[in-house]
């Protein structure tokens, strides 16, 4: 028995077979429907050719694979490798794969054979092995591939004595120069204690302007604000009896207009729904004017109305005085968790927040923050004020890869260990292909982008290329840290350069076996086609959020049915706005032969995404069950029974 390997891609993996025919050239596959693995279509067959006279000249039998137009690369074996096939026949299994392509579904394998003669006569060919397999359960496409980010802890020990200033932050509840000095007389209170102790500090007065009307107007207002917070200080300090601890002359006076900035972080940092938070971060980011822009981002939010709360958080001045001989004690991580607590909800500004937070403590105050959207802003703010400081370097990487918001790798979605499994639970219609089909991005539908494709190309490698060489710069300053190796092998495997990642992602897990790393391995191994072992890394990520769906994936492909149907059960209740996780729940519930879950799975998934019907009637998974009246019933796209039942609920 000789066995010929032909890999064109290491994508997938897919065994098929193939009936003998007693006196006639048979080919036997070990399983039918071909399947898609990955990016790839792979079978096994066993090839059988009766004897026959032409064999006795030396030549090479050549094995010519096709899918309806595709051509498979020919499989040649020399006549010395055929063990005398003149009076003992071919007996031999083959391995060939070959890149997938979406008009290979519906075909079937065929399968041409010919002898060539060594001494140029003509070919001899043998009659074809016609439809040996249709084309193709594709269910194998689906993995998740982005990697998984872990972030880097670092210990912290409040310092015995650092500076000390006191902030303040007075809000204008109203788009005018106007606020309530009743609210702030413990600020003042708490600035002249400060002054008094400390004759020689400065105080500096910044003023700030929510984004919507004009540059002009909003330059105005927040120099208006800054102005009248001066004069209110300087009055009520002077009713106190503090002014001879300062001189007015020297307090200065900045503005700073236009805070897009401030306005997107309260967004991501309140209760609206993603769907609008996408809809708000679309219009900021777009190519539109000011006044367009302003006008589709109030549309986004329901009108002005509703968009007061967002904005009315901006409307604000910030009082910051410090002196050189002033101290306290550092902050306690209780502490710096209520100092955070404020700057989510907006009390705080992030000027405030480096003005109020040492070096240590604002790296740990980025630690100790849980929303993402805190995280990368706490970071970002740390790694400007700070740039030489590499601990923030893996982290910031990591979190600059995940807040791509608006375009997602294919069949992968963000995700970060420790924070959660950002799916992207939106429909996606467009492709951006990037170095010449390297990399393929998909996005949500935009007209701006679609209008501008190649400036949504360069956002999207400028975003790829600045996580790059953050993680980079972390993996240098410590060449053998696990988090900087697995972050680094996360980053390649989002990229497809598969070989660089699991060179990073095997030295992550020979220095800790994490469940990050182990996420990441199982990706590696599932591109690759190795289910077996995508399954065992996938089974050592538990604590990967989410991890049900790629794990139930792995066990699919493995046959382990019944394991698979429980984790997209599980991964179902926990998503149940994913349709995709309901329709994997239909796919394994048909393999078990579970009818009922089937048919829930797939009127769930149909009322979540309706183009998913068409898919289901085609889909060779549901082979067995395309003629019975439960599935064709379930997989209507007409608003099913579940679906009137959800709506009651």
């Amino acid at each position: 028995m000789i066995r010929k390997i032909l890999s064109l891609l290491c994508g997938g993996l897919c065994f098929i077979s193939l009936p003998g025919i007693a006196q006639n050239p048979s080919a036997k596959l070990d399983s039918k429907p071909l399947r898609v693995y990955g990016d790839s279509i792979k079978f096994e067959a066993q090839i059988t050719v009766p004897k026959h006279k032409v064999f006795k000249k030396e030549g090479t039998y050549v094995i010519m694979p096709e899918l309806g137009d595709h051509k498979f690369e020919p499989i040649r074996i020399p006549s010395s490798e055929l063990n005398n096939a003149a009076v003992n026949g071919i007996a031999i299994t083959i391995n060939s794969s070959a890149p997938f392509d979406e008009d290979m579904i519906g075909n079937d394998l065929e399968i041409e054979h010919e002898y060539e003669y060594k001494n140029g006569r003509k070919n001899v060919e043998f009659r074809d092995m016609d439809d040996l397999a249709e084309c193709c359960i594709t269910t194998g496409t689906l993995f998740s591939l982005n990697g998984q980010y872990e972030l880097m802890q670092f210990d912290y020990r409040p310092a015995v004595q650092v500076p000390l200033k006191v902030v303040a932050q007075i809000n204008f509840p109203l788009d005018v120069a106007k606020f309530s000095s009743t609210e702030s007389t413990e600020a003042v209170n708490e600035i002249g204690r400060y002054i008094k102790k400390y004759p020689t500090s400065s105080i500096k007065i910044k003023g700030f302007a929510s984004p919507e009307g004009t540059m002009a107007r909003n330059k105005e207002l927040a120099g208006a604000r800054a102005q009248a917070v001066k004069t209110w200080l300087v009055e009520e300090l002077d009713k106190k009896g503090y002014s001879p601890y300062f001189n007015a002359d020297n307090i200065k006076v900045t503005s700073e207009q236009e805070d897009w900035k401030g306005f997107e972080y309260v967004l991501t940092q309140s209760d609206l729904s993603p769907e609008k938070q996408e809809a708000v971060m679309d219009a900021l980011n777009s190519d539109l004017s000011a006044a367009d822009k302003e006008k589709a981002v109030l549309a986004a939010l329901g009108g002005a109305e509703n968009a007061e709360k967002y904005l009315m958080p901006l409307r604000r001045t910030t009082v910051v005085v410090s002196d050189k001989y002033a101290s306290r004690s550092g902050y306690s991580p209780y502490e710096i968790d209520s100092i955070n607590s404020k700057f989510s909800k907006g009390d705080l500004t992030l000027s405030a927040m480096r003005d109020i937070y040492t070096q240590e403590e604002m790296l740990q105050a980025s630690q100790r923050t849980k929303a993402k959207a805190g995280k990368l802003t706490l970071l970002s703010s740390f790694y400007k004020t700070y740039p030489a400081d590499v601990r923030a370097y893996s982290n910031l990487g990591a979190l600059t890869a995940v807040d791509m918001h608006r375009f997602d790798v294919v069949g992968g979605d963000d995700a970060l260990v420790g924070i959660g499994f950002d799916r992207d639970m939106v429909d996606i219609d467009e492709e951006v292909d990037l170095d010449e089909g390297k990399l393929k991005y998909k996005y949500k539908y935009k007209e701006e982008d679609i209008k501008n494709g190649e400036k949504l190309k360069f956002k999207i490698k400028e975003d790829l290329a600045d996580a790059e060489v953050l993680l980079m710069k972390a993996y240098h300053n410590d060449t053998e840290n696990f988090v900087a190796l697995n972050n680094l092998g996360a980053h390649y495997l989002t990229v497809g350069e598969y070989a660089k990642a699991k060179e990073y992602l095997d030295k992550s897990a020979r220095y800790q076996d994490s469940d990050g790393v182990n996420y990441n391995l199982g990706v590696y191994h599932a591109r690759m086609g190795n289910y077996k072992k995508a399954s065992e890394h996938f089974s050592k990520a538990s604590k990967v959020e989410n991890i049900e769906y790629n794990r139930g994936l792995a066990k699919l492909m493995t046959n382990d049915n019944k394991g698979a149907l429980k984790d997209f059960q599980t991964f179902s209740e926990n998503n149940s706005e994913y349709a995709l996780g309901h329709y994997l729940t239909a796919v394994a519930a048909a393999r078990v032969g579970d009818i009922e879950a089937m048919v829930y799975g797939l009127e769930y998934a149909m009322n979540r995404n309706q183009r998913l019907s068409d898919i289901a009637s085609e889909d060779l998974e549901f082979r067995d069950y395309w003629n019975d009246k439960r599935f064709k019933d379930a997989a209507d796209d007409d608003f099913t029974e579940t679906a009137k039942i959800e709506v009651k609920e």
